[in-house]
């Protein structure tokens, strides 16, 4: 790798054996990008894998620049992290350009947690942004515990705990698509993640609301402090059900974890991922006082 001999590290090909330091590196990064909230190893394992291609640059027995290169059968994912510490120098090009090179002209960066200064290095490739999900995050203090908003008069509220699995799933369907059995199938890939998970010990936050006239008007699915869908029916929008049933589902979370828990002193969190690309969503939630945390995205070579 002569080409990055110039940065003053030690480079070599990455083996299984550096899983650990990939996921040092890795948590460094995301602390640094994201905050503390934020930090997760998630494809850590990538960089070590013996199916993918992947160089780090060491300091010492420190990995603080790598870079991996994912098989695919179309485009190949390009992943690269450079410690909080070594930026400013361009490690983040070297690496970035060895992985291109790698990968050949079908290529995807992708990034857990996207900066300015990272899309402007893709951009600055030919690259262009194609998918986005922003993560957002709700503090709730342990000293002050949230009171779940009142749904507006005559509807009432289903939890996860009072209903069945197949009564949340009839209603999410008809909310998310009608009569469009076509559009029902799609909606179950999302679905799937909440209803498999029943453990007793884990809590389920998840809320429903009906109308007056019986029929669903409203729902979020959430599961241990993450939202994964909330959806109001069209003819029920703008008379505050999204708010009630997010921080319904957020403040059900909060107690449980309380109860559970009632020595632990730590703020309790809640986060929600969506398409960053969808307009409003965001604005949405920064109503409810969630706050950014991150944003993970792909770019593939622009047209």
């Amino acid at each position: 790798m002569p080409e990055l001999e110039m940065y003053g590290l030690t480079w070599r090909r990455l083996t299984p054996a550096d899983e650990a330091a990939a996921e040092a590196l890795v948590e460094r990064c995301h602390a640094a990008d994201a905050g503390p909230s934020a930090v997760s190893t998630f494809g850590a394992h990538r960089f070590g894998s013996k199916h993918c291609a992947a160089i780090g640059g060491f300091v010492g027995e420190q990995l603080v620049a790598a870079v991996t290169v994912v098989p695919a059968a179309s485009y190949q994912p390009v992943i690269g992290y450079v410690d909080p510490g070594y930026r400013g120098r361009g490690l983040g090009g070297a690496v970035l350009d060895w992985g291109l090179r790698e990968a050949g002209g079908a290529s995807e960066i992708q990034t857990r947690v996207l900066t300015p200064g990272a899309q402007a290095l893709f951009e600055s490739r030919g690259f262009a942004l194609t998918t986005a999900e922003d993560t957002m995050t709700l503090t709730l203090t342990r000293s002050a515990p949230m009171a779940a908003p009142e749904l507006p008069a005559g509807f009432t509220l289903r939890r996860w705990r009072d209903g069945t699995a197949s009564e949340f799933w009839m209603a999410h369907t008809t909310i998310f698509t009608g009569d469009d059995s076509a559009a029902a199938s799609e909606v179950w890939k999302g679905w799937e993640l909440v209803l498999s998970r029943t453990y007793e010990d884990e809590i389920h936050s998840s809320l429903l609301a009906y109308a007056p006239d019986g029929t669903p008007a409203a729902i979020v699915l959430a599961y241990e402090g993450t939202i994964y869908q909330a959806a109001t029916a069209a003819q029920w929008r703008r008379r505050g059900l999204g708010r009630a049933l997010v921080l319904g589902a957020s403040a059900h979370y909060q107690a449980e974890v309380d109860a559970q828990y009632p020595e632990d002193t730590d703020d309790t969190l809640v986060d929600v991922t969506f398409d960053a690309l969808v307009a409003g969503s965001t604005a949405f939630f920064e109503r409810l006082g969630f706050r950014h945390t991150a944003r993970e995205a792909s770019f593939r070579p622009g047209r």
